[in-house]
């Protein structure tokens, strides 16, 4: 499945999108399997979700060409008053989205992705 998460930066909005393929690329960049993460339970996952988690997400749900990009999309993102937490809770959120994880689970990790508000 590819379903997409739409994420704005900047003046820009991008597709977090994840496949079968960049998910296996996302575990070679973090050393670590994504099911252990997910499967750990939500409190586990939160405490995972470094940096390393966040621009290795980014790399391969944007298809960026390498680390500098996504270090500076994520500054852009901070800047303009996002955080390193709500930037996490869309790559999970898109991680998600792809169904290959999270049997069982889905419902339990609904509380580390905050709804957004309409007001955005």
């Amino acid at each position: 499945m590819t379903k997409s998460v739409e994420i704005k930066i900047g003046d820009k909005t991008y597709e977090l999108c994840y496949t079968i393929r960049t998910l296996d690329k996302y575990e070679r960049l973090l050393g670590k399997s994504i099911t252990f993460l997910f499967a750990a339970g939500t409190a586990s996952l939160v405490r995972q979700t470094d940096i390393r988690f966040t621009v290795s997400g980014m790399i391969v749900g944007l298809h960026l060409k390498d680390e500098d990009a996504a270090y500076d999309l994520i500054d852009l993102y901070c800047k303009e008053g996002g955080t390193l937490d709500q930037l996490n809770a869309k790559i999970i959120e898109a991680v998600l989205a792809t169904g290959l994880f999270t049997t069982g689970t889905a419902k339990e990790l609904e509380k580390v992705v905050p709804k957004e508000s309409k007001e955005e």
